[in-house]
């Protein structure tokens, strides 16, 4: 019986002992990815992002929750220049 029971701790702990590296590993091998460099903006046409702008003004008027006058004159500037 005492045979049998220190088979299975030694079993028992090298299962662990495989499960702990893997999960060691897989955390540094995520860990690299995530210190990746992002990637670059994408450029976005000025047309649909404009419109989309203008429509989030919009939407924000109608509910109630309008943008402060100076900031809504800003974006409709840089709207109109794209």
């Amino acid at each position: 019986m005492n045979v049998e029971r220190t088979a299975w701790d030694r079993k028992s702990a090298r299962l662990r002992n495989v499960v702990f590296m893997t999960v060691c590993l897989s955390c540094f091998l995520v860990s690299g990815n995530l210190l990746a460099e992002s990637p670059a903006a994408a450029a976005v046409e000025g047309q649909p992002l404009a419109a989309n702008v203008k429509r989030l003004i919009s939407a924000l008027d109608y509910l109630g929750a309008p943008l402060p006058a100076p900031l809504v004159q800003k974006l409709n500037t840089a709207c109109d220049q794209r």
